[in-house]
């Protein structure tokens, strides 16, 4: 009796299971053993997306970051780990002339030192690199190389040539070399070996051209303007690397971004002639946060244009007066508004410094050529009446641009 009941609750238990499999079946879910559970588990991990299906392989700024790497290894694997060659030809000199009082074990220790830096200071540049800090690398890496080498031209002293060419240029090459060989892998996949390799000739390519330029030198200009030449030639091919770390691409296609660049050029040029006349009031904006920096900015540049041309028709000392402090007054927008106008231009809140510097380098020309172009019309027959004309002609081009901003950012 008792086992007959047994058989009858087994076969009742079967049933109950097979009717959960197959409710199971019809809402989606997984059945079966915990181990084919797991086997189902680790199919669906092998099936997601490999981190690198996302990478271009390939296109404009792929192959831009490869020819910066060039540069990067241009300018450090060679000079260090090319102690056969480079730093070879420093020590010969060293050996000669400059430190010949010491013996060649002290010698081969400035390239020794300076190349072990650059493959030991990895351990603090990799982490700094995963960490979003690729520009700042650069930036710090070449600098320190540049200003290592500009030193090393001054050297007189062994310690002095330890401390700038071994140490100061080791750090600064390790910080270069580690964005130079780790930014090419986030561009491509397939591709990876070809440009990595392109990226490395850099290596090859400047332990040809250094040591010829070192001895071609030496000869004609001394030890120390040959080593400053080298200097400039490495600061001049890291510029290519610390303009690509300096800027962002995608502003030069940004039609916004680029016509306000060129309202900053000409307000500046005009501003700059606000030198002329030393009555200038504190500029002070506490306009509604709610009209936006573009609308606030576009009165007072009208403002600002009509002061300027009336300038040419004030011949007293009253009227010299009302117009520097109205002048000053409304022209102060000039300083204070183009950072929150590029602000709000900005769709990248992690650009805004970027793209600020770079407009601010194209509107500093301005700055530069207004004051001369100035002086060169208070030359001429019209003197300051040329000058009036100059300054509102450029605030009427403000103006225009501002309405061409505000209308393409509707």
């Amino acid at each position: 009796m008792l086992s007959q009941i047994q058989r009858t609750l087994s076969r009742q238990s079967a049933v109950i299971q097979l009717e959960n499999n197959v409710v199971s079946i019809l809402n989606g879910a997984e059945v079966g053993t915990p181990e084919s559970r797991m086997l189902s588990d680790a199919e669906e991990i092998d099936e997601k997306q490999n981190p690198f299906d996302d990478v271009p392989d390939g296109g404009f700024m792929a192959w831009l970051q490869v020819s910066g790497s060039f540069f990067m290894y241009f300018n450090s694997w060679c000079v260090a780990s090319g102690s056969h060659k480079f730093v070879g030809a420093f020590e010969n000199y060293y050996t000669v002339s400059g430190l010949s009082h010491k013996n060649a074990s002290d010698i081969a220790w400035i390239g020794s030192f300076q190349a072990f830096l650059l493959v030991f200071i990895g351990v603090v540049t990799g982490p700094i690199f995963d960490r979003g800090y690729c520009k700042t690398l650069v930036v710090v890496g070449s600098l320190m190389v540049v200003f290592g080498m500009m030193m090393t031209s001054l050297c007189t002293e062994y310690w002095q040539v330890m401390l700038s060419q071994a140490i100061i240029c080791g750090l600064g090459e390790g910080c270069l070399f580690i964005p130079g060989i780790a930014i090419i892998p986030q561009y491509f996949s397939s591709k990876r070996a070809f440009a990595t390799g392109i990226a490395a000739a850099g290596s090859s390519t400047g332990g040809i051209t250094y040591p010829i330029v070192f001895h071609k030198l030496v000869p004609q200009l001394g030890f120390g303007w040959a080593t400053r030449i080298i200097a400039f030639i490495i600061l001049g091919t890291q510029v290519y690397g610390l303009v690509r770390a300096l800027y962002d691409p995608t502003a030069i296609g940004d039609f916004k971004f680029m016509v306000f660049t060129i309202v900053v050029f000409f307000a500046f040029a005009d501003g700059v002639l606000l030198a002329l006349n030393p009555k200038r009031c504190v500029r002070f904006w506490p306009g509604p946060a709610k009209l936006g920096p573009i609308n606030i900015m576009f009165p007072f540049t009208i403002f600002t244009m009509v002061m300027a041309f009336v300038w040419a028709a004030i011949h007293n000392r009253g009227g010299c007066i009302i117009f520097a402090i109205s002048y000053g007054f409304f022209s102060g927008a000039f300083v204070s508004l183009p950072p929150p106008v590029l602000t709000s231009l900005c769709p990248d809140l992690g650009m805004i410094g970027t793209r600020m510097g770079m407009s601010f380098v194209i509107s500093g020309l301005g700055l530069l050529i207004g004051t001369p172009i100035a002086g060169a019309l208070l030359k001429t027959p019209a003197q300051y009446t040329a000058t009036a004309i100059f300054c509102g002609g450029c605030v009427a081009v403000v103006s225009v641009l501002i309405i061409v901003v505000r209308v393409a950012k509707c």
